[in-house]
């Protein structure tokens, strides 16, 4: 097996500057460098790591979104903060599918 051109796992060399092994550079949005330090679009599924980490980010956005509305809600009307609580666990999944959904990675 080859020798790696680039120490990084997201330093490569562009197809474009293929024959350049001195042009050893980041790789670009959405790329990752092979064994052979060659950027190639990445096109594996998330693994459970990165998965998880959507899932935190999702799950900060409503705790502080709880949180607020703990702190700025009248405790006897409980309907209303029931209320408020459902409102912010939709608006958070959402938005998280909508992000998955429209955006893309590369």
């Amino acid at each position: 097996m080859a020798e790696p051109l680039c120490p990084q796992s997201y330093c490569g060399v562009s197809n474009s500057s293929i024959t350049d092994i001195l042009q050893c550079s980041s790789c670009k949005w959405g790329y990752r460098a092979n064994p052979l330090s060659v950027c190639e679009p990445c096109t594996s599924p998330l693994p459970l790591y990165d998965w998880m980490y959507l899932l935190f980010m999702v799950l900060i956005s409503f705790v502080l979104h709880c949180i607020a509305i703990d702190i700025n809600t009248n405790r006897k009307s409980s309907y209303s903060t029931v209320l408020m609580h459902t409102s912010a666990f939709l608006e958070c999944s959402i938005a998280a599918l909508c992000t998955l959904l429209l955006l893309s990675p590369v």
